[in-house]
């Protein structure tokens, strides 16, 4: 007993010097059936993360039919996206290696041109949520290094975003010559406030949160936007109007906005 304790005391240790996580505690349901479906969630979870290790460890995805690993952005984004679960589920080691390949393996000199939308929300927010759970500065340093890389898509003449980072041959001040769908420019502005509030540095949430208010001035009579922006005019464009793909974020993210800032966002 000892000893598991001083292993435990050491790997709590070892997540960011001075700091101990201390994991949600394991307390049974009393409702048996409802702890036999807790279990079994949380050991159809062991048994995908395995594989992902056991297959395609460090990469982004597994292809669960050919055994295979694939790359989006070159990240991990299975282990950033994971992460906060296996935390939660009390999973320990499985939670100690992908901190430790986060801290010591992600390498955002290998990120190739991709979207920028989907970055900030599947890997800026994994690292966000998982810093808010464990206070370990090690996420939160990566976020710093990752909103850094974002927010050079907003250095454009309008203000709006290009869609994608890395692209080659981008020059600072150019806009994106092609349209700019709704959710691409308008559903990044949580993860960067929040970044700006961890950090201290106002910057991640100067120019997204631009964007908002450029989006109000633009407001159509009856509140609905059309999917795209043409970020060469600042303005609106075309006719189609959705509440789905393309825009359905851009309500989401209103929404989740004004209760980060205690209603304060109008």
């Amino acid at each position: 007993m000892a000893k598991k304790q001083q292993q435990r005391q050491q790997q709590q240790q070892r997540t960011n010097g001075q700091l101990r996580v201390s994991f949600p505690p394991s307390v049974p349901d009393q409702d048996p059936e409802s702890e036999e479906r807790r279990q079994a969630v949380k050991g159809a979870m062991k048994f995908a993360w395995d594989m992902y290790e056991k297959y395609a460890w460090g990469m982004d995805e597994l292809k669960p039919i050919s055994k295979r690993g694939s790359m989006w952005f070159n990240l991990g984004l299975t282990i950033v996206d994971s992460i906060d679960t296996l935390f939660i589920m009390g999973l320990e080691d499985e939670y100690h290696k992908a901190r430790d390949w986060i801290k010591n393996e992600m390498d955002f000199d290998k990120l190739p041109q991709s979207s920028m939308f989907e970055l900030v929300i599947r890997e800026l927010g994994g690292l966000l949520g998982i810093f808010s759970l464990t206070g370990d500065q090690v996420f939160l340093d990566r976020a710093d290094e990752l909103g850094g890389i974002v927010l050079e898509t907003f250095d454009t003449r309008s203000g709006f975003p290009h869609k994608e980072v890395r692209i080659p041959g981008i020059r600072k001040g150019v806009d994106s010559s092609e349209k700019l769908a709704l959710s691409e420019v308008a559903s990044v502005q949580m993860e960067m406030l929040y970044l700006a509030y961890l950090t201290g540095n106002s910057t991640f949430a100067e120019k997204p949160m631009e964007v908002f208010k450029k989006l109000r001035e633009m407001k159509p009579q009856d509140s609905l936007y059309p999917a795209y922006i043409d970020p060469r005019t600042s303005s609106l464009y075309g006719d189609r109007k959705t509440l789905g793909a393309l825009a359905d974020s851009f309500y989401e993210y209103q929404l989740k906005l004004w209760l980060l800032t205690n209603k304060q966002y109008d």
